[in-house]
């Protein structure tokens, strides 16, 4: 029984992953990029999430600043190509600080999917976006790779109930 409470400790331990030295990095960045000095960052970060230390964030509420901060105008990194290597081919774009946005087709692909899914509730694929993911609304790359394995592994759940 211990062995099973751990496993699904370790599952939610690597859900809520404590904020990466590259997204504080990149709050930083962002808010300085828009003006704001070190005390207007703090409370922009207290009004997004309700606390006001970075250091102190998840990597979700992490996100959910960099995504404000990029909504109020500040621009997004651009990605670097490697200069160690002069072929065209071997060249591979290094994401340093950057956010990468989610297509209207893979927006519409998501939504796709959701209607797939037999939702108690008319706001069901909201609120399981919220519930699941934190977030309610896809925005990036990331988002849609994670709400689209969840879709696929509840629309599978819900073929096998069926048969």
């Amino acid at each position: 029984m211990n062995n099973i409470k751990q496993i699904i400790l370790k599952g939610v331990k690597q859900k809520v992953q404590k904020i990466s030295n590259k997204q504080l990095k990149t709050i930083w960045w962002l808010g300085h990029s828009l003006g704001l000095d070190e005390d207007e960052v703090h409370d922009m970060v207290l009004r997004i999430t309700g606390d006001k230390s970075i250091s102190r964030l998840n990597s979700f509420q992490g996100t959910e600043v960099i995504k404000t901060f990029i909504e109020m105008g500040a621009p997004v990194p651009v990605p670097k190509t490697s200069r160690r290597s002069t072929d065209k081919k071997k060249r591979r774009l290094k994401f340093k600080n950057s956010l990468v946005l989610a297509t209207d087709k893979q927006k519409k692909m998501i939504y796709k999917l959701s209607t797939k899914v037999f939702w108690i509730k008319k706001d069901g694929f909201k609120r399981w976006l919220l519930t699941s993911y934190g977030i309610s609304e896809i925005r990036t790359n990331w988002d849609v790779t994670m709400v689209k394995q969840g879709l696929l592994s509840l629309i599978r759940q819900q073929k096998h109930i069926k048969n």
